[in-house]
């Protein structure tokens, strides 16, 4: 069987026996940034991310019940953009800042997007990065 590779967006825990001091231990995280051997992991539920050895860390399907319907809807939203990258700012309360980097949109899209968050939605805005990319920020609700 081919191993699937672990890109940005792909939801991850560590493996049994991977003891760290680092306090994400049976945490899922998401994958923010990949190298060869190591991966940026970011998990939501303590707020910070590491670096982290590749084999360190198994992938996790969106559908697995013990993934937090936090981390569920980054992810979603992130496929559903078609982002190559995120970053996630907390603000007051549940509400939180995911800034997608994008290469185009159009208004379906983000129809979608804030019809998927619903009452959730807040704020939508688009920011010019680049000759080829673009930043979507969308402002919601992301209670734990």
């Amino acid at each position: 069987m081919a191993k699937i590779p672990l890109t940005v967006g792909k939801i991850v825990r560590l493996r049994e026996g991977r003891e760290t001091s680092l306090g994400c231990e049976g945490r899922c995280g998401i994958v923010m940034a990949a190298r060869s051997r190591s991966l940026q992991v970011f998990f939501p539920e303590i707020r910070r991310g590491f670096w982290l050895p590749t084999e360190a860390v198994q992938r996790i399907s969106p559908l697995d019940p013990s993934v937090p319907r936090p981390i569920r809807r980054i992810v979603a939203l992130f496929r559903m953009s078609g982002a190559k990258g995120w970053e996630l700012e907390a603000l007051e309360g549940n509400r939180v800042e995911l800034r997608l980097r994008i290469e185009r949109c159009d208004i379906s899209r983000l129809e979608e997007l804030r019809a998927y968050l619903s009452d959730d939605f807040h704020d939508l805005v688009i920011e010019p990065g680049g000759r080829a990319w673009m930043t979507l920020g969308i402002v919601f609700d992301n209670p734990r």
